[in-house]
């Protein structure tokens, strides 16, 4: 299945729920977020400059 994120995703992570996958999107310098139950993505969400990675922490 092919999803429709920002450009260049560089790194993604896991919630530790596992309910949500956020990548980051370097091109486009946003970051996206995903719906593992439903594989839609949920939003994008702005972060600055040429975002290199993602961590989900509590």
């Amino acid at each position: 299945r092919y999803l429709l994120v920002g450009q260049r995703v560089w790194n993604l992570a896991f919630s530790l729920d596992g309910k949500r996958i956020y990548t980051a999107n370097g091109v486009t310098n946003d970051m996206s977020v995903i719906d593992t139950n439903s594989l839609k993505v949920l939003r994008s969400v702005p972060v600055g400059q040429l975002p290199w990675g993602v961590v989900a922490a509590p």
